[in-house]
């Protein structure tokens, strides 16, 4: 019954001689378990289709004692260096950061467009342009990319700050001229690099923001979608970011501080990048050149890991941890399937290591497994504290892994009940009827005049309908509409005297110019 291929029957005991079986008979059960281990080795390990060998680890065979890594040592202080620290007193510290050889790079490009476009006696000195930076970063900072510009120097709805810094005028001066690089010879540099115009500006300000500050041992690289719907050669469509169309850039940040470390933007394709190397493995090497030997460990997500990114980043002493694709070719079939048996239980785990690379794969649920893979750690083990009984290499992905997603989201606030009964769903459902009601009791009890009108604004139109140019200040606006839905309920009210039929016209043409119905 157990015989091979060729008909022969095999026999896991080593053949011995009669005289070396003579020499020593107790050598005889030692020798068959050496046999039988050697045989259960070869049954762990694995040989993938690119030809990298894996050996499925033990969870309890493996200790993480001794000391740190010589590769995980972080050899300098973490945080802000004396680059910055010398110039916290500085009241130009914004001229540190962003040089000001560059700022004079940039009053001098931005006079000589004023002359080219006719406008000899345009001037703008270092605060002009101070100034004007101060005011873009504002209106970031009020959420106001949407809003109208004109309405930030209203007499009425205007914001002090604009009025009392710059004239509007001035203003769109300034943004009308304002150049970062030589335009004569740009579309010779373009030829080259498509990011040309702002190429050196952003090269200069991204090495000053990495020498003022020391990342600590966990940084992540990630992409991120600056929103923008301009005249762009190389503007990116992403369906699963929270702005669809933008500048793509990949960063590398601090996870604890969440400080921009360095950023590239994506341009398309990289004539002068070895097609040996991946576009994510190029990526991450080129964003973390700087801290070769400095002790850090990167992650990333399944997109950049790889076996080669790895191997690579060892050779510079920078450890990486990721979420790997199971279609990989340096993984082998047997990792990548090893828990997918409907048999096996969910919150499964099993280890495979090759070198210094250890990959987990983990059953998160019945038709899902997750596989990690990690050169920072040394050893199989399972969060004992964790009920879904999680690798710790997951575990600390989990906790180490930054989205610069949350950096782009910041200041969106969105606050979401959950109806957790009947009676909450029924009260949820009377709710607008409810407010259309309260509505009409407060502008009555107030003396007021409402307006209500129902309207439906183009599909992804994140922002709402601006009123602020309009020649009467609406005293209230409450808009209601459905969880996901762009049709929407909006009363709204006026002071007695103002025609409000004249004003839900213009509100209309408003919506109607935004795309709406």
């Amino acid at each position: 019954d157990d015989e091979n291929e060729n008909g022969l029957a095999y026999d896991p005991s080593p053949a011995v001689s009669d005289e070396e079986e003579s020499t020593d008979e107790n050598e005889g059960p030692n020798e068959r378990e050496s046999i039988r281990r050697s045989v259960d080795e070869r049954e762990l390990q694995f040989t993938s289709s690119d030809g990298t060998h894996w050996t499925k680890v033990d969870i309890k065979s493996v200790s993480d004692r001794g000391r740190v890594a010589a590769r995980n040592i972080i050899r300098q202080r973490p945080g802000a260096t004396r680059f910055i620290l010398n110039r916290v007193d500085n009241e130009d510290i914004f001229v540190e950061l962003f040089g000001h050889d560059n700022i004079v790079r940039i009053l001098d490009f931005t006079r000589v467009e004023a002359r080219q476009q006719g406008n000899d006696e345009f001037e703008i000195s270092e605060n002009d342009l101070f100034a004007f930076f101060g005011l873009c970063i504002i209106r970031g900072v009020l959420q106001g990319k949407n809003e109208p510009l004109s309405s930030f120097w209203s007499q009425e709805f205007g914001i002090n700050v604009f009025k009392d810094t710059m004239s509007r005028y001035r203003f769109k001066d300034i943004k009308r001229y304002i150049r970062f690089d030589d335009k004569t010879t740009r579309s010779e540099r373009r030829g080259i690099n498509k990011f040309a115009a702002i190429q050196e500006l952003w090269e200069s300000a991204m090495k000053r923001c990495g020498n003022a500050f020391f990342p600590g041992q966990h940084t992540t690289v990630d992409e991120q979608l600056f929103p923008c719907k301009c005249r762009c050669p190389f503007l990116q469509y992403i369906r699963t970011k929270p702005d669809k169309f933008g500048i793509k850039f990949w960063f590398i940040c601090d996870v604890d501080k969440k400080y921009v470390l360095n950023a590239v933007p994506y341009t398309g394709k990289d004539e002068q990048r070895d097609p040996r190397v991946s576009v994510p493995e190029s990526v991450v090497m080129i964003l973390t050149e700087p801290y070769g030997n400095s002790g850090i460990s990167v992650t990333t997500d399944n997109f950049f890991t790889s076996f080669s990114l790895a191997k690579n980043l060892s050779q510079r002493n920078i450890t990486l941890l990721g979420t790997i694709r199971q279609n990989r070719r340096e993984i082998p079939k047997e990792a990548a399937q090893c828990l997918a048996s409907k048999h096996i239980p969910v919150h499964s785990s099993a280890f495979f290591k090759s070198g210094n690379q250890m990959l987990a794969a983990y059953k998160a649920k019945t038709t899902k497994t997750v596989l990690v893979l990690s050169t920072e750690h040394k050893s199989a083990k399972i969060d004992k504290d964790d009920p879904k009984k999680k690798p710790e290499i997951i575990t600390k992905y989990n906790n180490k892994v930054l989205s610069t997603d949350e950096e782009s989201q910041a200041g969106k606030v969105i606050t979401f009940v959950e109806a957790e009964s009947q009676s909450e769903m029924n009260a949820l459902n009377a709710f607008r009827f409810v407010a259309a009601l309260a509505f009409k009791t407060y502008v009555i009890g107030e003396s007021l005049q409402g307006v209500s009108v129902d309207y439906a604004l183009p599909k992804n139109y994140e922002s709402v309908p601006s009123i602020v140019d309009s020649a009467v200040k609406p005293l209230r606006r409450m808009r209601y509409s459905h969880f996901g839905c762009n049709v929407v309920h909006e009363d709204i009210a006026y002071a007695l005297g103002v025609d409000t039929h004249k004003e839900k016209m213009t509100f209309k043409h408003k919506v109607e110019d935004e795309g709406g119905k």
